[in-house]
């Protein structure tokens, strides 16, 4: 994708570790709105983020997957992550 094709949507984070904190500046650079959910986070979102919800709260997930063009996972795949869309 081009820069203006990605240009204005949102980036839904599953996961908040090392991997996501490097995809975060790299897709506001080109202008795409960050949305993240975690395990257990409801704390307030880090720089360039701009709303970050709890996994484990169905209308925070609910309102993360509706709210996305895109997700990517960036959280293993392992059993606290089972029955999810991972595996």
């Amino acid at each position: 994708m081009w820069h203006s094709q990605v240009n204005g949507l949102t980036l839904g984070l599953v996961g908040m570790g090392a991997i996501a904190q490097q995809v975060i500046p790299r897709a506001n650079a080109f202008g795409v709105t960050v949305m993240a959910v975690s395990r257990s986070s409801k704390s307030p979102p880090p720089a360039g983020v701009t709303w970050q919800g709890c996994r484990e709260d169905a209308a925070d997930w609910t309102k993360f997957l509706h709210a996305c063009d895109v997700i990517v996972l960036c959280c293993p795949a392992n059993e606290r992550t089972k029955g999810g869309m991972l595996w």
